[in-house]
């Protein structure tokens, strides 16, 4: 075969492969024009994705809890930080519990056994000083050793142990004689009327009920009474501030039922007689 033959035969070839490969080629989809309405409306929905938040997930606000009783011994107040306050609130529920039922036995040993607190206070120590005894006595002859100490032997009242004590009932002290003399001062009416009917009230109930029976109703209020505030705080505030307006308006009408010359003899009387506040 001369070349131009063969130049002719791998032209052709070529042509043909080209064809084939057109034909295999998929064939591209016509582009459809948007409007520009379509353009602005997919414009305005991605910017609306773009501003809208991400849905975070509200959280409900946690109920506050309330302090509830734990006997764990682990969760109790140690007994060297225990205050007065700690066992009123019974912090440690068993210090307060021995405390509690203390003051029930002492309470029906003095009324219904007719023991006197000299007589009383001679009893518990004998009974004590017996139990020590037979003790001691076991103790020599089962380990055959005459000296017997207990844990308690070298203990003794230290100035850091004592002081917390004092410091907190000196404080009470000084505070309740600065509001007796704030009421003596009458600076608040209302506070001065409401201490006038509650020791009225007072003075009744020592009519009817003893004191013992008094100072013991006082010891059970005193175990009880601030701890079930401290569970119940927000009806029993709610409640009070209801009760407190409603003595307020009374009182109000009451003092202005008072006729004015009696108010200002009155006010006279107190700028007179009551002591007059340092001025600086």
């Amino acid at each position: 075969m001369s070349e131009e033959n063969k130049d002719q035969i791998i032209d052709e070839m070529k042509n043909q492969t080209g064809k084939q490969e057109e034909k295999t080629q998929p064939e591209e989809e016509p582009k459809v024009e948007e409007t520009p309405q379509e353009e602005n409306e997919i414009k305005v929905e991605e910017k609306v994705d773009e501003v809208t938040p991400k849905e975070s997930k509200t959280e409900e606000p946690k109920k506050e809890e309330q302090p509830k009783f734990s006997l764990s011994w682990d969760k109790q107040k140690p007994l060297k930080d225990l205050t007065l306050y700690d066992l009123i609130m019974w912090r440690n529920i068993y210090a307060t519990l021995v405390v509690f039922l203390s003051g029930h036995a002492l309470y029906t040993l003095i009324t219904k056994y007719g023991f006197s607190f000299i007589t009383l206070f001679s009893r518990i120590l004998f009974f004590q000083v017996l139990i020590f005894f037979f003790y001691s006595i076991a103790k020599k002859i089962w380990t055959s050793n005459i000296d017997v100490e207990f844990s308690f032997s070298k203990f003794e009242l230290t100035k850091e142990m004592v002081q917390p004590w004092v410091d907190s009932a000196l404080e009470k002290i000084n505070r309740a004689i600065a509001y007796y003399i704030h009421i003596l001062e009458v600076k608040d009416v209302s506070k001065t009327v409401k201490t006038l009917v509650l020791l009225q009230i007072i003075c009744m109930l020592g009519n009817w009920i003893r004191g013992l029976t008094l100072t013991y109703i006082a010891f059970i209020i005193a175990f009880t009474a601030p701890k079930i505030y401290e569970v119940y705080q927000k009806p029993i505030d709610k409640y009070l501030d209801i009760e407190f307006e409603q003595i307020e308006m009374l009182l109000k009408k009451a003092y202005d039922a008072i006729p004015k010359s009696v108010k200002d003899q009155t006010q006279q009387f107190i700028q007179k007689f009551a002591p007059k506040a340092k001025t600086q």
